[in-house]
């Protein structure tokens, strides 16, 4: 995964819907700011 890639980007798109039920996953190597609303299940 790229998250730079165009494909990845969130512009135009709305806040996340207040039913969503995903979290972030964090590890030694990947802490919480590095979540967003397409890697985080």
């Amino acid at each position: 995964i790229w998250p730079e890639a165009a494909s990845f980007s969130d512009n135009g798109m709305g806040p996340i819907p207040a039913g969503w039920k995903g979290i972030c996953m964090t590890s030694s190597d990947f802490n919480a700011s590095n979540c967003n609303r397409f890697v985080g299940e």
